[in-house]
């Protein structure tokens, strides 16, 4: 047997007290209305003087968990001879909503704006003005990606005005839970899967069986706004059994032609079903809310009679609960469903309508089917209104709910208060995801929000191709090398002593004394002493070959002092043997060699003129850019019926 406990708050749900002597308690959960507990205390018990009508709470917790959070409003005092019986009743907080209105000043038209959106903010709007504050907040089910346009009348119910967005094709189910969250359901509340079997006889202990048929129609006529509509007739194409019946029905607001029509068709299309509904009494002890709850399927198995029903499915509209003053529960399930079928053609039509009604009320300059947070290509140097640039702007969240519920915080956030715009600016936009190229291979992936990319490029010696340079040294001259000279003789030509006046040669250290040969200390392959005299050893004794000039008296050459006339030597002992030129300029410090054709075949290394090898380039990057032509990126920021926030 399961424990209910009736737990009696404030309004800001504090406890007053646990309602132990209460009697006659009865639950009614419903899933396209209100829910609501009625109980009974005695008049004279304590509990009784706990309670005042409207500023208090009903929490109604099984096994623990809570199933009801309403507050108390009615009450009924009966006053019999014998006794002093007080009746309470008590409705959830979405029935709560139909004591609450939509005032002249609310907002009361939308355009493009998720559906679930739309309901929070009125609820929002509700509890912002003065005294109104019902502690409500967002639940599960946001956004449902479902964006609508909705218009609704000042001095209409919050809560029914939520339920006829609800109930349109393509709506949602809700509610407010124990916890007062605003849960949306998209597109239906209830598990998942093939639900439950309830048989007869063995879950179900009893069973009613409602069929209703006073709005079945085959044949209709449907009105609009007149003028400027017609009415329109519509019929089926082949009547079912129960043959031609007729109805009358319309929508006054409804101001084309074509959503007349289109109205119509959905109208036609909902009255020609006939749809039950089932109400089971289930056994004593079988239910709990985590096998049957509302918007549940359940499989239906009943054979007695004319209902032979086998495995046929539907969902839990309703569920009514009673406890009796021992605790037995005694649970009524209510099923019933629209068809599936009809449900895609509701939906089909419902958008048929939403198109037609935006190409008639969409303001001028307002673009169709544009919702908030479309990004468009704008040539303009002026945004239009309800647009702003995709400049990374930051705006105020509290402001522009509409776009956060799109945008969320995805491409920046400031504080928990703002959120950024994308930023555009000098930026290609990319598809998010990963595609593949035309022959199949796998795209980079790129998620919504991300950035990257680069102007400009600086290009590394591991990017470029493996090249050959080409030195061209045309053009030099003996003065760019004047580290390094040779005169050279032509082939068969004369030698004038002037062609290696430009070459010189360091001597190293010599030994050797007057008279004597010089040989060389460091091993080189051969020395020279250069004085003014110059003798030849023939036959092992020297003699005088050349006077090529008197050598200036005090003047050192590699050794010997050529005052006196002394002699130098050549030795010739190295294997090799030069021709010295006559007297060029004036200075002996160095020697001068001419070298003939003999001597053409050796190699020297050598730089370049400085103009042929110097650096070339700046390492400046490469543009990485396309053609391009600039326009400007915009997004929507605001729907049309709401001035831009001061």
């Amino acid at each position: 047997m399961a424990e209910i406990r009736f737990l009696l708050l404030t309004t800001d749900g504090r406890s007053l007290g646990d309602l132990v002597a209460a009697g006659n308690r009865k639950m009614e959960f419903n899933l396209a209305g209100p829910s609501t507990v009625t109980f009974d205390l005695p008049g004279d018990h304590p509990d009784a003087g706990l309670i005042t009508e409207l500023a208090c709470d009903l929490l109604v917790v099984r096994d623990q968990v809570p199933m009801f959070r309403g507050r108390v409003g009615t009450s009924t005092d009966t006053l019999a001879a014998d006794a002093h019986t007080c009746t309470f009743s008590a409705i959830d907080y979405r029935g709560m909503l139909d004591r609450r209105i939509l005032w002249d000043d609310s907002l009361l038209s939308f355009r493009g704006l998720d559906q679930s959106v739309i309901a929070y903010y009125m609820i929002v709007d509700s509890q912002d003005r003065p005294g109104g504050n019902l502690g409500i907040t967002a639940g599960t089910g946001f956004p449902t990606g479902h964006l609508v346009d909705r218009d609704f009348q000042a001095g209409a119910k919050l809560g029914e005005s939520i339920d006829s967005m609800a109930q349109m094709a393509g709506g949602f189910e809700w509610d407010i839970d124990p916890l007062l969250r605003l849960n949306i359901y998209y597109p239906t509340r209830g598990r998942p899967g093939p639900g439950v079997d309830l048989v007869y006889g063995q879950q179900i202990a009893a069973v009613t069986r409602n069929q209703d048929s006073t709005s079945y129609a085959t044949a209709l006529r449907y009105s609009g706004k007149s003028p400027p509509t017609e009415p329109v007739a519509e019929s089926l194409a082949a009547f079912p059994p129960p043959g031609r019946w007729e109805a009358q029905t319309g929508n006054p607001d409804a101001a084309l032609q074509t959503t007349v029509q289109a109205l119509a068709d959905a109208a036609l299309e909902a009255s020609s079903v006939l749809v039950a509904n089932y109400s089971l009494v289930l056994f004593d002890g079988w239910w709990t809310p985590t096998d049957l709850w509302l918007g549940d399927v359940a499989s239906l198995f009943i054979s007695s009679g004319r209902l032979d029903i086998a495995g046929d499915q539907f969902r839990v509209i309703g569920l009514k609960i009673d406890y009796s003053d021992d605790g037995a529960e005694t649970v009524t399930v209510a099923l019933g469903d629209v068809p599936p079928s009809m449900t895609s053609r509701l939906t089909d039509y419902q958008d048929r309508i939403e198109v037609l009604e935006r190409q008639l009320t969409a303001p001028a300059g307002w673009a169709l089917d544009a919702p908030v947070g479309a990004v468009y290509l704008w040539p303009g140097s002026t945004v239009p209104q309800m647009w702003m640039a995709c400049d990374g702007s930051f705006l105020e969240i509290a402001l522009y709910p509409e776009l956060y519920a799109v945008l969320g915080m995805t491409f920046g956030s400031a504080y928990g208060l703002y959120l950024a715009l994308p930023d555009l600016r000098s930026k290609v936009p990319v598809g998010a995801g990963q595609g593949i190229d035309v022959l199949g291979h796998p795209l980079s992936s790129y998620q919504v929000g991300q950035a990257g990319g680069s102007e400009a490029v600086w290009l590394d010696g591991t990017q470029l191709p493996t090249h050959w340079h080409t030195t061209d040294v045309s053009g030099s001259t003996d003065a760019d090398y004047p580290g390094h000279m040779h005169g050279s003789l032509a082939y068969g030509t004369s030698w004038t002593g002037n062609e290696s006046a430009g070459h010189s040669h360091g001597l190293p250290a010599t030994t050797g004394g007057a008279d004597q040969p010089t040989t060389n200390v460091d091993g080189e392959d051969h020395a020279h002493n250069m004085p003014a005299y110059m003798t030849h050893q023939i036959d092992g004794t020297y003699q005088v070959v050349a006077n090529i000039h008197p050598s200036p008296d005090g003047m050192s050459v590699a050794g010997f002092n050529t005052t006196g006339g002394r002699t130098a030597t050549h030795d010739h002992s190295h294997g090799h043997a030069h021709g010295l030129p006559a007297y060029i300029g004036s200075n002996f410090t160095s020697h001068i060699h001419a070298i003939g054709p003999e001597t053409n075949t050796h190699a020297h290394p050598f730089s370049a003129k400085g103009q042929v090898s110097s650096v070339a380039g700046s390492g400046a990057p490469h543009t990485n850019i396309q053609p391009f032509l600039a326009l400007s990126y915009i997004i929507r920021v605001l729907p049309p019926w709401r001035p831009t926030p001061t």
